[in-house]
């Protein structure tokens, strides 16, 4: 007993020389069996539901929470665009946040802003996760929807609507930008 509170914590008995040969045999035997449970346990491609797939460009992306996190950006531009918009509630449908501008958001295509409503209300409600799919469409739309609301934010500023410095701290959309064909309701966004 003595012997064995010489021997350092750290350190495992694993040689022949340190204990017999049939003990030592089983030592290594176990030693190696938990190597091989470990490496083969251990995930080579894993895949979580509602998570950028490792090694794309969505690797450690959660899309609920990033499309979550659009709804703050598009209420930025959108207050910017109409100031006395009403304030953000939460858990309150964008669809009927946004609606004072459909006239704006929904022209060329009239399903822009449901299609950013349902993948906003999915991600806030739906037990499933949001998919990767789901992650582009979203930023395809919201992409659409800033560029948008930035050209009749800049449209208001050279007109002199928004101010001198409305559109500085905008951020260039990051999905593809609908083209502008804006220039008839121009007369709506101006009071």
């Amino acid at each position: 007993m003595k012997r064995l509170k010489t021997i350092p914590k750290p350190y495992v008995p694993i040689k022949e020389g340190d204990i017999p040969k049939a003990v030592a045999d089983l030592v290594l035997e176990e030693y190696t069996r938990s190597c091989i449970t470990v490496a083969v346990s251990r995930p080579q491609r894993a895949h979580h539901p509602g998570w950028g797939t490792p090694g794309s460009q969505y690797e450690g992306i959660r899309f609920r929470n990033a499309i979550l996190d659009t709804i703050a950006d598009v209420d930025k531009l959108a207050r910017t665009f109409l100031p006395d918009l009403p304030p953000l509630r939460p858990h309150r449908p964008m669809i009927d946040h946004l609606k004072r501008l459909d006239f704006v958001l929904l022209q060329n295509d009239s399903t822009r802003l449901r299609t950013y409503h349902s993948l906003v209300e999915q991600a806030r409600y739906d037990e499933e996760e949001p998919t990767e799919a789901d992650w582009e469409k979203c930023q395809e739309v919201v992409g659409q929807l800033r560029s948008i609301l930035k050209f009749y934010i800049e449209a208001g500023a050279a007109g002199g609507v928004g101010g001198e410095n409305a559109s500085d701290d905008l951020e260039t959309p990051e999905a593809s930008p609908v083209p502008p064909p804006y220039a008839p309701l121009l007369s709506f966004a101006s009071p």
